[in-house]
């Protein structure tokens, strides 16, 4: 918190734990998360082939080995997830909460590692006590906030700027910040 206070980004008010944050310019924070931050960069990432067929047959797969809890969509899956997809990209690319589980995934989801592209990204977190924040329905697999999706999209090689575009164009939160990053 002081070093966003001491650049600009954040302002203080009150003493103790009475203390309230607000962000003077949520612009400069974007431009330096985008700046400093690459999924390909913090993250272990791991590329797959799967025997099954989609979507459909992943997130039974995960239910089925009671697996559902301990991965959050992410990349595009997750941007799919909030409702703005742009590409035709028919992959998978989860989150791995815990990677111990990594072994019972690729036996779930009948994965093969593969070198070049993938069906099936397997990701390691950078910021993990994000996504645990964004847990919350136990009915369906969780999807990776909004922002941090956008993020990670913004330096992820296959159509990943593309698709953090069009995220910030459309999601007023982002929208809003994101337009006067463009214009410079």
């Amino acid at each position: 918190f002081n070093i966003l206070a001491s650049k600009g980004l954040l302002q203080t008010e009150g003493v103790r734990t009475s203390k309230k944050f607000t962000f003077k310019n949520p612009k400069l924070l974007l431009e330096s998360w985008l700046e400093h931050y690459s999924i390909v960069k913090k993250c272990k990432i791991r590329t797959y082939r799967s025997a099954l067929s989609g979507k459909t047959d992943w997130f039974k797969a995960l239910k089925k080995a009671g697996l559902e809890q301990n991965v959050i969509l992410a990349l595009h899956s997750a941007a799919d997830a909030n409702g703005y997809k742009n590409t035709n990209l028919e992959g998978l690319e989860l989150y791995v909460l815990d990677p111990s589980i990594r072994s019972k995934l690729e036996k779930a989801l009948l994965l093969e590692p593969q070198e070049r592209g993938y069906e099936v990204l397997l990701i390691e977190p950078y910021y993990k006590s994000l996504l645990k924040q964004n847990t919350k329905d136990d009915n369906k697999i969780n999807f990776c906030p909004v922002l941090l999706t956008f993020l990670d999209l913004y330096h992820f090689p296959l159509r990943g700027q593309e698709q953090a575009e069009f995220l910030a164009e459309r999601v007023p939160e982002l929208k809003r910040i994101y337009k006067n990053i463009k214009k410079k």
